[in-house]
């Protein structure tokens, strides 16, 4: 960001005056305007504690040399003139970041500022922590958290930036143990976590908080083609320079892909672009419902039916969540059937039923008993145990991704996060457990419904049949007029006539009439 020009400000006390309020959006590029909008629209609500672990933090994956830390840094000179007296934390993944770029990047931003506005930066001394202070009593904690990794630590404060938090070691303990419970007593109080991708692919940054601030929608993401500032000509210079598109440094650097290691990640044949697609139901299918049960792990559940003319498992919903009790797991599956599969039937034969068609459940017997019992809600045990190798059972769920015959609805967020990030142990014997994830429970849902499906059973009644079951057309319709006659002339005879006349219709053509 080039440093403005106050000979070229017509107005310079507009800007004294902006500054005054405490609103320096006009500091930013197009690109970081639509990043500074999202987040000061998410941080003016309320955190909601029922989404997500960390409902303060927001995270914003950038690519290298969009400006981000101009951004945050701005951000915080707002927060310090809006709210005089409180006190602020800047992290630095590396020491020397704090002299090289943000001081610099302090002077350029507060070229325009007003000498009231203007933040002064002091070195750290008889007590005093080094940072950036404000007139009004504002401060901003400058750490380099290679070097002093506690000097995180404080009383309180009114909001943290973690600048490229992805490359932070034991980042999850410096925010959750350290850091959150700062915020205490503080409302307006924010954590921002902003980073380019890391070359680690198993960081706290990656595991933790891109996962959790996805489900709370606290996250935004920028790649080198969002950054207005560049030429056509100059981005494809850096592209090349970096490899050209499709290259692990480019890709990684410009549009914060993470290379992962495909002998690890369990499904690698998924893909966002190709198997998660908005859902609609058929005229008739069946339905299912599949269940992992969890206490320690999440309790997960997934809603979907079999499309039998696509042949394709469609997912419509999914929910998890720890500790979940048996009237929790019942409300939920109440809730979602009727949501979902009210209007929905299915032929079986006979008569037309109502849905769902099966639940399935993993071998947790006492869920299954209470939820009989008590709920009135009967689900089935599900062929095998939990004995059972993983990777033989998941490999006919990668079999059925590789041939298109799973779809899941956008809105399954969770189910494709828990798909997505789910990685094998270093044996291959299990899931690799983490604190965001768990035991990848929706993943397991989607193997038990996968493995439950009837394939076979047509669900779609006879072409002559109705959602009620009644013949839609009388037998004599389909005849044709001649018969038709014949039919009348034969219901009109005596008992004994039609006595002979099926007997001469037996023995002249073989058949008795119909």
């Amino acid at each position: 960001m080039e440093q403005i020009e106050l000979a070229k400000v017509e107005d310079q006390d507009l800007f004294h005056a902006l500054w005054r309020a405490g609103d320096l959006s006009w500091l930013c590029h197009a690109g970081q305007a639509e990043i500074y909008k999202k987040y000061r629209e998410w941080a003016e609500k309320p955190p909601d504690p029922n989404k997500g672990d960390l409902a303060r933090c927001f995270v914003m994956a950038i690519a290298r040399r969009f400006g981000k830390t101009w951004l945050c840094l701005l951000l915080k000179f707002e927060d310090c003139i809006r709210e005089p007296g409180s006190c602020h934390t800047y992290g630095c993944a590396f020491q020397r970041d704090i002299s090289d770029i943000l001081i610099p990047l302090a002077r350029l931003i507060s070229a325009t500022a007003p000498p009231d506005c203007r933040p002064e930066f002091r070195v750290s001394k008889q007590g005093e922590t080094g940072g950036f202070y404000f007139e009004n009593g504002s401060s901003i904690k400058l750490v380099g958290l290679d070097r002093n990794p506690d000097g995180l630590r404080g009383r309180a404060s009114d909001g943290v930036v973690i600048s490229e938090a992805g490359f932070v070691q034991s980042l999850k303990h410096a925010v959750r143990d350290v850091l959150y419970p700062q915020l205490q007593g503080r409302p307006k109080a924010r954590i921002i976590l902003e980073s380019s991708a890391p070359e680690d692919l198993e960081t706290d940054f990656d595991e933790f908080f891109l996962p959790d601030a996805k489900l709370r929608s606290a996250f935004i993401e920028k790649t080198i083609d969002d950054n207005p500032i560049l030429s056509s000509e100059e981005r494809e210079e850096f592209i090349k320079a970096a490899g050209g598109r499709g290259s692990p440094t480019c890709e990684r650097e410009y549009y914060n892909v993470r290379t992962r290691d495909g002998s690890r990640v369990v499904i690698p044949e998924f893909s966002v672009q190709r198997h998660v697609k908005p859902v609609t139901l058929p005229p008739y299918a069946d339905a299912y419902v599949a269940i992992d049960p969890g206490i320690r792990d999440l309790c997960a559940l997934i809603f979907g039916f079999w499309d039998f003319k696509r042949a394709k498992l469609c997912i419509q919903a999914c929910w998890a969540e720890r500790n979940a009790g048996t009237p929790t797991v019942a409300e939920q599956i109440r809730v979602a059937e009727k949501e979902l599969w009210s209007d929905l039937t299915a032929w079986n034969g006979k008569e037309f039923k109502s849905q769902p068609y099966m639940r399935v459940a993993d071998t947790d017997l006492r869920l299954l008993t209470d939820l009989d019992k008590e709920h009135g809600i009967q689900v089935r045990k599900i062929q095998g145990s939990r004995s059972e190798l993983k990777e033989p059972v998941i490999n006919g769920l990668r079999t059925a991704f590789v041939n298109d015959q799973i779809e899941i609805d956008p809105s399954c967020v969770a189910l494709i996060s828990h798909i997505t990030a789910a990685r094998w142990n270093a044996s291959r014997t299990d899931y690799q457990r983490t604190e965001v994830h768990g035991h990848y429970d929706l993943l397991d849902a989607l193997t038990h419904l996968w493995k439950s499906i009837v394939r076979q059973r047509n669900p779609y009644p006879p072409e002559h049949l109705g959602r009620s079951g009644v013949r839609v057309l009388h037998p004599e319709a389909r005849m044709s007029r001649p018969a038709q006659a014949l039919s009348k002339a034969f219901d009109l005879m005596s008992p004994g006539q039609k006595h002979k006349d099926s007997k001469k219709r037996k023995r002249d053509h073989g058949v008795p009439r119909l």
